[in-house]
């Protein structure tokens, strides 16, 4: 598979896995884990590295952060 962008991501979360799928972005800053807490809303949690808090990003601050043009990577927990 393909890395793709966030929006992308989402869309292929709603479809395949939206509660469980995991991803990776990768980027000047480090490597980043997060899971979908809810693809329909854009609600990600990170996994790695450990957050100081736990709770949820959503897409629109993933963009904020890290670009529209960064690239995400799915890993595990989507349907085929």
């Amino acid at each position: 598979m393909e890395p793709m962008s966030i929006f992308d991501l989402q869309e292929y979360a709603k479809d395949n896995g939206y509660n469980k799928g995991k991803f990776l972005c990768v980027n000047e800053n480090g490597v980043f884990e997060m899971q979908w807490l809810d693809a329909y809303y854009g609600l990600v949690t990170i996994l790695q590295p450990e957050p100081k808090e736990r709770g949820f990003v959503t897409v629109k601050q993933l963009v904020e952060v890290f670009g529209r043009e960064q690239k995400y990577m799915p890993t595990i927990g989507y349907e085929d």
